[in-house]
This record gives C-alpha cells, structure tokens and sequence, in this order.
C-alpha cells in the first residue's frame, strides 16, 4: 500500500481517452495540515496552489504530464457532464472490494482506478447526481458522489477487470444516489420550523439536562475524538441536535454553533458547487433529517432527538423502536440492536446467544448493559410476546434472532445504511433511570436461559 510519505505511482499510458481529451487538468501535492495529509491542488501552468474549480487553473492533459516531475500527482476537475464516485477505506482484509464496494462497482461498469493510498477506488462516468448529497458514511468505509465542484486524483491504475473508458452512467448514478442518500420520510406532514422561545443560554442548558444531553453536551464543548470518524460527523451531529431544539431556525443553528467549542475556519469556507459554504451545507443536511422540533408539551422530549436525523434508516431505528409496547424496554431493546450488528461479520445476523453461556447470554448481557438479570428476563420475553426477537436454533445452539433485522438494516444489494455511524454508542450512562436496574428480580429467575 502506498502512504502520503511516498510518491504514488501513476500509470500515464492506462488513463482513459475521454478524460485525456478533456483540458480539465491539475496537479497536486501532500501537505500537511491540522497533523492530516491534505492533497492540495496545484495549476500545472503556474505550479502554485489554487482553486480547483475554476477554469483559468486547468490544463491540457500534456501540460499536467509534463509538470507532474515536481509534484506528487495528477488531478482531473469533476464537471462538464464527468462525475466522479470515491469509494473510501473500502478493501476487506483478504484484499477484496467490500460487497457494497462490488455493488456500486458491478452496478456502474464504468472505469475505475486505485486510489494514491491503495485502500480505496476512484470511478470515472458521465453523467449528474441528482441531489446535493456527496457524502454517505458506513460501517467499512465512505462512499463519496460528486459532479463538480472538485477534483480527483487520477493514478491511471486501473482496477482488475473495469472498463478501460468511463461510460455514460446516467441512469446508474441516479439509482445509486437514490439508496444512498434517500429522501426524508416523515409519518405526519411535512415539518415546518417553529419558534423556540428560550435564550440560547436556557436552551443549551435544556439541551444539556436532557436524556440524551451527555451528547449533546460532548459535542458542545468540542469532544467529538473517539465518538465520530471525524469532526465532520461531530459538526452534523451537533447541527442535528440544535435542529431539534431550536424548530429548524438555521439562523439561530448557525450562531449557536459558532459559540460551541466545534466552531471552525472551515465553517464559512465555500466547499460546494453552488456557492454554499460548509457550514451552510451542514445544517441544511441537520434540517432535513429532523422529523421533529422541541416543544415543552410534547412528552416524546424524554428521548426525541436521542438519536441523529440523517437518513431514511434512522427513522426506521426509531420506528422500531417505538414498536416496543413497553417504553422501559426500548433502551434495552436499542442496545440489543447495537450489539448484534457486530454479529452479521461473522454470519449470525441479527442473532443473540440465548443459552446461559457465552459472549451474548441472558446473564452476560445483564453484566455488560448494566441491567438486573431480572429486568433482562422481564424484557427479552416482552420483546417476544412482541414478535421482535425470537428463538432459533444455529449449529446445535439457542440464539435469540431480531425479527427482520436483516430487512430493515439491509437492503436488496446490501448497501448498509449509514445508522451505525451516525449513532454513536454512548453507553450506560445515556440510559434513564427507568430503564435501568429498578426492576426487582422475577421469582426463580437470575438471568436467561
């Protein structure tokens, strides 16, 4: 695998024709900033750092060539009917495409490239997204869409087996974008702002006392590190925290967040096509995944907003989990669901070990929960009178399975949804009271077996 500390090798004679014939040209060097590795682009007419989507900076295919010597590498600017597909972090161990990775890859049939890094693909196609979207996070890796507005290292080694010539993939990016980035779907109607009528100081520290307000409160003082991949997510995280609370009023979202410890330079910086900044993108992104705004009557505050608005499959994890008839039970029921993702690596999908040894028991569960093995006996038999989990029996041993787990986790291609980033497990302590350990211990029960 190839690092930033060495110089990525490109393959000159392999880069399509198409993008060769195409004066979208630049060149690019490492540099580091913020202690990260940043690919900075440069004008291979004037050598000098610039902005990667204006015209005056690009070059013909033979300038960048020939100015490429001094340089780290060769960088082609997304736009004029050419998109672009990054696919991040997205080789297995044994060296293998993850299979999302070889679903988008199958999907397209377009030409695509190993990346300066080796650990992730470049796909080159024509065609336009059609949304603002451009990033979708997931367990392995990131899946990033663009149509302009950036540029993408090109190293000219192709991928074993992709067509040598990007294609038109209209129809394709179309599709890929509609699973990736779906539509918000909202029970009731359409959800307007709404005026909250707290001062800011009153409303962080409503936001703060709140169930779920150790998150917020993390994200407020800028303690994002070993909770989100990066800041990015703590920015939407934080930006769909304060959605919440103050009715989508992007005004008052954007001063708050300048008052939080996450606030930034990067903020105000221009970062899409059309002229949006960041920061702007950011809660953009925050508001259109909130399906509901604070109100002091509303008695569903006691855990609303726990969890982060951003995608169709959040609103199925909450969905589920107001399927749980008892409301003690429905933190309980959320950690089952964290814990059994791990589960799928291996093939047990959705399963629960249900005899009264090993990682998963009745018994294990309670120690590591937090929870009386009263209160886990009391709640594993609810979730079955409910048709949420139940009982199989793989390889000789008793598991307990999530009904449907695999369903509404997995689409149709196995394009996981981005829930499992974007909700971070927060652990005991962002449980209520109720759901914790008040339950006393079922007569002739310590655990389950």
């Amino acid at each position: 695998m190839t690092t930033a500390s060495l110089k990525p090798q490109v393959n000159v004679d392999s880069i399509p024709d198409a993008l060769r014939a195409v004066p979208r040209w630049l060149v690019w060097r490492y540099e580091t900033r913020n202690g990260k590795q940043a690919k900075v682009p440069c004008s291979a007419l004037t050598g000098k750092p610039c902005d990667a989507t204006k015209a005056c900076n690009h070059a013909s295919f033979d300038a960048a060539v020939e100015a490429v010597a001094g340089f780290d590498g060769l960088g082609f600017a997304l736009g004029d009917g050419f998109a672009g597909i990054d696919l991040d972090d997205c080789f297995a161990a044994d060296g293998e495409p993850y299979n999302w990775a070889r679903y988008i890859l199958e999907d397209l049939g377009t030409y695509a490239e190993l990346s300066p890094s080796g650990d992730g693909l470049k796909l080159f196609m024509r065609g336009r997204k059609p949304g603002r979207n451009c990033k979708c996070l997931l367990p392995h890796g990131q899946v990033e869409v663009y149509d302009g507005g950036k540029f993408f290292t090109v190293t000219g080694q192709r991928l074993k087996g992709a067509p040598s010539e990007p294609r038109d993939c209209t129809d394709e990016l179309s599709r890929l974008y509609s699973t990736l980035f779906p539509p918000p779907t909202r029970p009731d109607a359409a959800l307007t702002p709404r005026r909250v009528d707290m001062a800011d100081a009153e409303l962080t520290a409503t936001a703060g006392a709140a169930r779920n307000g150790a998150a917020f409160t993390a994200l407020w003082e800028g303690k994002w590190r070993g909770r989100y991949p990066s800041q990015s997510e703590a920015d939407l995280a934080l930006c769909s925290h304060l959605a919440f609370w103050t009715g989508s009023d992007a005004a008052r979202m954007d001063r708050l967040v300048r008052l939080s410890a996450l606030y930034r330079l990067k903020w105000d910086e221009r970062h899409y096509g059309d002229g949006r900044t960041y920061g702007e993108g950011t809660i953009q992104r925050a508001i259109d995944g909130t399906t509901r705004h604070y109100s002091p009557a509303d008695e569903r505050v006691a855990y609303g907003n726990g969890f982060l608005r951003t995608s169709r499959a959040t609103l199925l994890f909450d969905a589920l989990l107001r399927s749980v008839p008892n409301p003690t039970h429905r933190g309980f029921f959320r950690e089952l669901l964290l814990l059994a993702w791990p589960m799928s690596r291996w093939g047990h999908l959705g399963c629960l070990r249900a005899e009264g040894k090993g990682p998963l028991s009745g018994r294990a569960l309670a120690r590591r929960l937090g929870y009386s093995s009263g209160f886990v006996a009391e709640a594993l038999r609810a979730l079955q009178a409910a048709t949420l989990i139940e009982r199989v029996t793989v390889g000789g041993a008793r598991y307990w399975r999530i009904v449907d787990y695999a369903s509404w986790v997995w689409n149709e291609r196995e394009l996981l949804s981005v829930i499992w980033t974007a909700i971070p497990r927060e652990g005991a302590a962002s449980r209520t009271n109720c759901e914790k350990a008040k339950v006393p211990k079922l007569q002739g029960q310590t655990g389950v077996a």
